[in-house]
């Protein structure tokens, strides 16, 4: 038998393309069967059939599309088909015993499989399935409650605090906190808020207290104005602030 001309041979991406359609096809009329089937309450017939339901699904694409244009849905999507060559290398389609060879290897033995498969999985889950028993006979009905009250005791904390930590000064707590007590001249050296050398340094008009520059602005910038945490003295724009360069070096 002669090969097929390479020009004819489609890509292997493309095979996987038309496998991929024929699933979600089938995907799509599988779901459309349930939908159908979930509106006659009481019915076993999805869960009793519902290999067979699907092998029907299977058999009917066959019957209607395969079998007539000798290609599936997904192949013809791509405009692809099986064929066969003779010697003269004319391509023709393939024969009715390789239709039906189609139909055991797509359909039939699918279905067998599937079958076998919940067969002998139903079998294993009733013979060895692990169940909880009381080794010394039933016993009395004891719950222990401090492990629950531990949990909603910390579940509370913590939504407690979740709610709290917003109302909290963090930079406040952090100079109560801090390691260490700060001279009369500190608020000359160090900035007011983040409590480092300050990095462009600069001041309010009227406060002595020095502060980074894009710490003041970014605190501007979010709330629209800033207080001195120390004096108290109010700022309303970045444009105010002053340059504390030579303050700073005369106290350092």
């Amino acid at each position: 038998m002669a090969e097929i001309p390479a020009g004819n041979l489609p890509l292997r991406v493309n095979q996987l393309d038309a496998a991929s359609y024929d699933d979600y096809i089938y995907d799509m009329l599988w779901e459309r069967v349930q939908d159908i089937l979930k509106y006659f309450k009481g019915s076993t017939i999805l869960s009793t059939y519902a290999h067979e339901l699907k092998a029907v699904i299977k058999l009917s694409l066959w019957l209607v599309v395969f079998r007539r244009q000798h290609a599936s849905l997904g192949q013809q999507l791509l405009d692809m088909r099986y064929a066969v060559t003779n010697s003269g290398k004319a391509m023709e389609m393939i024969s009715s015993v390789q239709s039906h060879l189609y139909l055991i290897c797509h359909v039939i033995l699918p279905y067998i499989m599937s079958k076998l498969d919940d067969w002998f999985g139903r079998r294993d889950a009733s013979t060895s399935f692990p169940m909880a028993i009381h080794p010394e006979g039933r016993q009395l009905r004891q719950v222990g409650f401090e492990v629950f009250n531990r949990e909603l005791i910390w579940h509370d904390l913590a939504k407690f605090m979740l709610f709290l930590l917003p109302y909290i000064n963090m930079r406040k707590l952090r100079k109560w906190f801090s390691s260490g007590s700060q001279t009369s001249s500190d608020h000359h050296k160090f900035c007011m808020l983040c409590d480092s050398f300050p990095t462009n340094p600069q001041q309010i008009s009227g406060c002595v207290h020095i502060y980074c520059y894009h710490c003041v602005a970014v605190l501007i910038a979010t709330e629209g104005y800033w207080h001195c945490v120390s004096c108290g003295s109010r700022i309303d724009s970045i444009d105010l602030l002053l340059p504390a360069v030579h303050r700073v070096a005369s106290a350092s």
